[in-house]
Formats: C-alpha cells, sequence, structure tokens
C-alpha cells in the first residue's frame, strides 16, 4: 500500500491540475491533502475520483482556515480517538484502512499559529494584550 500525504497550501488555488497529476503520476493508494479547502475543491476532487480514488473523508474547518482530506482508492472510514477537543478540532483526523488492516493519523500544524486575544492583568491598565500561543495542551 503506497500513502501520499501533501500540504497542498491554501487549497490549491491555481495549481489544482498540477497537484492532480503529480498526485496520480505517483499511483498511490491512500492520499492525505493538508490545508484542504471544501468551498474551492471540487474541480481537484473530480479528477482525483477520475482516476480512481472513490472513497474520501474530509474534516469541518471548525473556524480554522483550512481542513484535511483524504481519498483512496479502498474503503475508509474515521476513527474518534477519544479526545473529544481532538476529534472536534478540524486539523485531526485519524483513518482505519479496513482491507489492509492498517490505522493512521493526519494531522495539520501550522508553523505560523493564529494571533490569538487574551485577557491579562497588564499592571492595573486593563485591556487585552495580543501575543501567539507557546503550545496547547489535550489532556
Amino acid at each position: 500500500m503506497k500513502l501520499l500525504v501533501w500540504n497542498i497550501r491554501q487549497g490549491g488555488g491555481q495549481r489544482r491540475e498540477r497537484i492532480a497529476a503529480a498526485i496520480i503520476s505517483h499511483n498511490p493508494d491512500i492520499v492525505a491533502l493538508i490545508e484542504f479547502v471544501p468551498t474551492t475543491a471540487e474541480p481537484l476532487l473530480q479528477l482525483l475520483r477520475e482516476a480512481g480514488f472513490d472513497y474520501q473523508t474530509c474534516t469541518q474547518r471548525n473556524g480554522f482556515d483550512y481542513a484535511i482530506c483524504v481519498l483512496s482508492k479502498t474503503p475508509i472510514s474515521t476513527r474518534q480517538s477519544g479526545i473529544p477537543t481532538l476529534d472536534e478540532s478540524g486539523p485531526w483526523m485519524e483513518i482505519t484502512v479496513p482491507a489492509h488492516g492498517f490505522r493512521f493519523g493526519v494531522v495539520h500544524a501550522p508553523t505560523k499559529p493564529p494571533t490569538m486575544k487574551i485577557k491579562e492583568n497588564t499592571g492595573g491598565e486593563g485591556g487585552i494584550r495580543t501575543r501567539l500561543p507557546i503550545a496547547v495542551s489535550v489532556t
């Protein structure tokens, strides 16, 4: 079984046909697309369906700019991790491939996290300070 994982960068844009051609040239059994944009993806998905990727499952964006989409030539299903925060996040997906007895996870971890506004004590002034998060912990 051959798995191809590709961050298509901002949904692929005008590169969709070249992305599909490159994927098809590698002849994978499963493709995981990161930074997938569902609202603009239909041309790319159609090209991949024509190449035999008849099965697909995608995350919801859930407040993120992008989603993950996994396409396969054999049936696939999602598997819950048991951690609601992770399962409902959008940039995480766990896939089961029953025909091969195989399971894998796909995650999108942006190199530039979104700027977050947090309330914090600013020495009596009050207010909001903008800063980037350092780490996210799931317990």
